[in-house]
């Protein structure tokens, strides 16, 4: 069974602006046309400038490894605890915790 495919392209927000929509439109697309440009010249001046196929570190290597090793550690280490905020019987043993608290320093 051999079947036709018809596509229709409709301008649904513009559809009641007239031929306004066709200037709307050739702004927007020029606008994502010289964006695009732009993008695909910075990605052949990194490719075809060597100097900069490697990073810049602005850190000692020292403060620079210490910093690399917070991005990978720390998101993980406060999963448990950002999520675990949100477990009611947590939240309950928090405000016990801190009522405690509350009646030491008012003891003081």
């Amino acid at each position: 069974m051999n079947e036709s495919f018809h596509l229709t392209l409709i301008y649904a927000t513009y559809q009641d602006m007239g031929s306004v929509k066709y200037v709307l439109f050739t702004g927007i697309f020029l606008i994502y046309f010289v964006s695009l440009i732009v993008n695909i010249s910075v990605l052949l001046l990194i490719y075809l400038d060597i100097s900069l196929h490697k990073p810049i570190d602005f850190l000692p290597k020292e403060l620079n490894a210490f910093v690399s090793m917070n991005y990978v550690l720390f998101p993980p280490l406060m999963h448990p605890v950002i999520y675990g905020l949100k477990n009611k019987e947590i939240q309950h043993c928090l405000s016990k915790m801190r009522k405690k608290a509350m009646f030491v320093v008012s003891q003081r």
